[in-house]
């Protein structure tokens, strides 16, 4: 496959790892465009754990798009052959644009929320020194509702939502073959995932209203806002800062 950027005012060149590392204080959200294309031989049915031909090089569907806050948006596709008859689904497309995009510029799926979310050290550090109840009480389990609805609610990573908590590392390139430092054979871990689906289960309805049977996701309360909010202000994170990062109804969204 070929991924190639092309910034406001230039042309398209090869993405790398470097560049789309710079965008990390934009929140990755680059001002230019994307181009993806797939030829039939690396363009992967994930059903069926094959690529559309062995050894075909024709493109067979190539995307224009955008990121915001380390999301793809505005996809435009074009179907260079019939996609609907090689039985290539929206999903489909997403998945490869996942995988291509881990593979070519080590692209961080977890990185979509801001970053003391992530940072663990900073949360426990944080409700060790607060007197106020409120985030000693139910911070984490707020933080953890978040982390979930906006996994859910993004096409790319709605599949992995619980996967993507529990286990974040499956889902980044590794960085090392060595045993200390890295595992390329690292496996999904069905008791860790397990874990958090109890964990999200039993978050109190005053902070999180799950979606309606048989939908991911769900809302935060009024008063988990609050006190999202309040949190996240500590570090110069401003409600209209966040209004396109979290998906909340404080938000209208």
């Amino acid at each position: 496959m070929k991924i190639s950027y092309r910034p406001s005012n230039g042309q398209y060149r090869l993405l790398i790892k470097k560049e789309y590392d710079s965008w990390l204080s934009s929140n990755f959200t680059p001002t230019g465009t994307f181009k993806f294309e797939f030829p039939m031989s690396e363009f992967l049915i994930p059903i069926e754990g094959k690529t559309l031909h062995p050894t075909e090089t024709k493109t067979v569907i190539s995307i224009e798009c955008h990121m915001k806050n380390n999301k793809f948006t505005n996809l435009q596709i074009t179907d260079h052959m019939d996609s609907k008859s090689l039985g290539i689904t929206k999903k489909d497309i997403y998945e490869n644009i996942r995988t291509s995009s881990i593979m070519v510029f080590d692209y961080d799926l977890t990185k979509i929320l801001p970053v003391p979310m992530w940072d663990k050290l900073i949360v426990k550090d944080f409700i060790a020194s607060s007197l106020n109840d409120n985030f000693t009480k139910y911070l984490n389990n707020i933080l953890l509702a978040t982390e979930y609805i906006q996994y859910c609610s993004y096409a790319m990573t709605e599949p992995y939502a619980v996967w993507l908590i529990a286990q974040p590392s499956f889902f980044r390139k590794p960085q090392s073959t060595s045993i200390e430092n890295s595992d390329p054979h690292e496996i999904l871990n069905p008791v860790a995932a397990e874990k958090i689906v109890n964990m999200i289960n039993s978050i109190d309805k005053s902070l999180f209203v799950h979606s309606p049977k048989g939908l991911k996701g769900g809302d935060l309360t009024n008063k988990a806002e609050t006190i999202l909010f309040e949190y996240l202000n500590m570090y110069d994170y401003k409600k209209e800062d966040l209004e396109d990062i979290l998906i909340t109804r404080m938000s209208g969204k």
